[in-house]
């Protein structure tokens, strides 16, 4: 005898055999729920940076968001998941230059859409929209909207009912059905096909509006 268990027969060595592969399995239960305990740990001991230390009022608002706020005291398994991938974006954004190789890479993986104003943060500046030094964010938006402004006053037509004499002092017999391509009106309904175009490009990219 060798201290082993040998079998008497095939269906004491079948019930040997089930046994230790019970064990085995039982084994490798509680080895993989320990390391999904150890996980879970690790992802809620995660933390954003503090809106204190935000760069710039976009990432303290980014910060104190609702939505981050539901991600970073969530016990699920799978927000957690998103949770580490919110706080690495936070870490790389809130820096006085962004990395934009970092961001791209990260990006590149899936911008969580559970943080409605992350996406399009990371899209402005990862398309040259907003600079990589943080610190001219704020500015360079005031820029844009008054340049924005002024394109939509300079080329939005909009027909003015109340006091015709602000429309095409050149076409007397203008009115919403003319179909002339000198009418304020035809060229109204013309630009609203295409405004409609873009509503709904934006509502599909942007998901913070």
């Amino acid at each position: 005898m060798n201290g082993t268990f040998e079998p008497k027969s095939k269906t004491e060595y079948d019930r040997f055999k089930a046994i230790a592969e019970a064990k085995k399995l039982k084994a490798a239960q509680n080895r993989a729920q320990e390391k999904l305990k150890m996980e879970r740990r690790r992802l809620e001991s995660l933390k954003c940076p503090g809106a204190e230390t935000a760069m710039n009022p976009l990432i303290a608002e980014l910060i104190n968001s609702v939505n981050l706020s539901q991600v970073m005291n969530s016990n699920d398994l799978k927000t957690l998941k998103i949770k580490e991938t919110v706080v690495n974006f936070t870490k790389i954004l809130n820096k006085r230059k962004v990395d934009i190789s970092m961001l791209r890479s990260l990006s590149f993986r899936g911008i969580p859409s559970d943080v409605k104003a992350l996406r399009p943060l990371c899209w402005k500046i990862l398309l040259g929209y907003l600079p990589r030094e943080t610190s001219k964010w704020e500015e360079t938006m005031k820029e844009n909207l008054s340049t924005y402004e002024g394109l939509q006053k300079m080329l939005i037509v909009i027909p003015d009912m109340q006091n015709e004499e602000n429309n095409n002092p050149n076409f007397i017999n203008d009115h919403p059905l003319s179909i002339a391509k000198k009418s304020l009106w035809n060229q109204y309904f013309f630009d609203n096909v295409i405004w409609q175009e873009i509503e709904k490009d934006i509502r599909r990219t942007r998901t913070d509006m």
